[in-house]
């Protein structure tokens, strides 16, 4: 496989490398998808009820009155989740990548990935098992979205090992791209056939959902439908290492495509034409409008879901490109952003603990856009520094350290 030296400087610069220059667009955006995730999760522990309607079951009739709810339908609830999974897999591509440059073999880069994966998962059934508990106030098996970021690394790496062993270039297009769209609709598929099923294995696998058989649970992220955003992100990767300098217009392109391909599937969803694409569909009677466009499945998340997700997380990481490349000194604005990016799993871990403690402060729970906007800055603003020191004192440790995978 053949780079050039500042593609090689870009693949060494993502997770390891301390005194080369990261590819700053996909920091950025990846700061960016924190800090739109940290919004919910305060919202959830300091703010009102609100309205989503983000389950596969029900209708995909906006119901909400409130324009927050729905600002947050459209660009954090339908945009983080399936964000946070395409850059992982996009970063899996480019380590696995740049550590055969250093002459690594697959099968020590699968290892390494899958230590990585393990620390995930144990990390969510531990740390954040117990915050949960002590959170919530009672005691239940919880699945978060680290189990299944964890099970779907060790996949990624996995999948890139075959690829990597058959030598065959076009599977490195292929593979990831048919996992993004056949698994989605095998589970549709799945679903129809088996629409009033509820057995275990469904919510443990698929569904996700509260269960009190054979003990309380609530399964949030399952590792199979979110799989296909992990493999989309692979098949980014490939399409960065094939298009050099162009690739960012190749992004920008693709992100046009899935746009159209949404809003086109959408339409035929929502008028009665075609049921493909989604989990819900309206009923006879039901009035639509446009906001009923952001309702799709996220849990589990559909195709109409993760082809928004994909469109608007590529936008942002052209416009971010962009930006740079016009204002190189933005950079020193956007800083935060930056460093919320470099220690995404840090801050991931860490939020939690922040908006809560602040949930336990206050006295009265945000009525307003502007009192809420207040708490999720007040919990950035306590998240900035603790990331910024742990930044630079995880690059002081080897590469191996386990302190480097956060």
């Amino acid at each position: 496989m053949n780079y050039s030296q500042q593609t090689l400087t870009h693949l060494t610069g993502i997770y390891d490398a301390t005194n080369t220059t990261r590819l700053e667009a996909l920091d950025l955006q990846r700061g960016f998808i924190m800090i739109l995730m940290a919004f919910s999760h305060c919202r959830e522990y300091t703010g009102i009820n609100n309205y989503s309607n983000i389950q596969s079951t029900g209708s995909p009739v906006w119901k909400g009155q409130y324009w927050l709810d729905l600002w947050q339908q459209m660009f954090v609830s339908t945009v983080a989740a399936g964000g946070f999974f395409m850059m992982m897999g996009l970063g899996v591509f480019i380590l696995f990548q740049a550590r055969l440059k250093e002459g690594w073999s697959s099968t020590a880069i699968v290892h390494y990935l899958t230590l990585r994966g393990i620390l995930l998962i144990l990390l969510q059934l531990t740390l954040l098992h117990l915050f949960e508990w002590f959170a919530m106030g009672e005691i239940y098996f919880y699945a978060g979205v680290l189990l299944s970021l964890g099970l779907c690394m060790i996949a990624a790496g996995l999948c890139l090992q075959w690829i990597h062993r058959h030598n065959q270039q076009t599977w490195g297009y292929f593979l990831p791209l048919a996992l993004t769209f056949a698994i989605p609709l095998l589970l549709q598929w799945w679903w129809t056939q088996n629409p009033t099923s509820s057995s275990l294995w469904r919510i443990l696998l698929i569904t996700g959902g509260a269960s009190h058989q054979p003990f309380p649970m609530d399964i949030n992220f399952t590792p199979i439908p979110w799989f296909p955003a992990v493999a989309f992100g692979l098949f980014l990767g490939k399409l960065w290492q094939a298009s050099g300098e162009k690739v960012f217009k190749r992004f920008g392109q693709l992100a046009l495509l899935l746009f159209i391909t949404w809003f086109a599937l959408r339409t035929l969803n929502l008028i009665g034409w075609c049921a493909f694409g989604d989990y819900k569909s309206p009923t006879a009677g039901e009035t639509v409008h446009w906001a009923s466009y952001f309702s799709m499945s996220k849990f589990p998340p559909s195709i109409d879901y993760f082809l928004w997700s994909f469109a608007i997380n590529l936008i942002g990481l052209c416009l971010w490109q962009q930006s740079l490349r016009r204002w190189p000194q933005l950079v020193l604005y956007v800083s935060p952003l930056k460093t919320f990016g470099q220690s995404a799993l840090f801050f991931f871990i860490l939020h939690w603990f922040v908006y809560y403690g602040i949930s336990l402060l206050i006295t009265t729970r945000a009525n307003t856009a502007l009192t809420m906007a207040g708490f999720w800055m007040l919990g950035l603003a306590i998240l900035y520094p603790l990331c910024k020191q742990y930044r630079i004192f995880k690059r002081t440790k080897s590469r191996h350290s386990i302190w480097r995978m956060f």
